[in-house]
């Protein structure tokens, strides 16, 4: 979620929680449409991670912030924050 303090836009990571500067928060976006049938463009995620961290970068490639087929959230989600 995006806050706002004293003029510095933040947001929150969603890898490891941390509240964040906008310039250092990057967005990777999913195209997760065929886990509901659906035609491609149609769901779409953004998950928001540290720019500066490659851990989070990393983990940030397959996270998974919505529920998708049966388990796939869990396994997406271990060990990811």
């Amino acid at each position: 979620m995006a806050s706002e303090s004293i003029g510095e836009l933040t947001w929150s990571c969603h890898i490891c929680g941390e509240e964040r500067p906008d310039a250092r928060i990057s967005v990777v976006k999913t195209d997760t449409s065929d886990q509901y049938g659906l035609p491609l463009g149609t769901v779409e995620q953004n998950v928001r991670y540290c720019n500066d961290n490659p851990d989070c970068r990393q983990k940030a490639q397959h996270k998974q912030l919505i529920g998708g087929k049966a388990g796939e959230r869990e396994e997406a989600d271990d060990g990811a924050g």
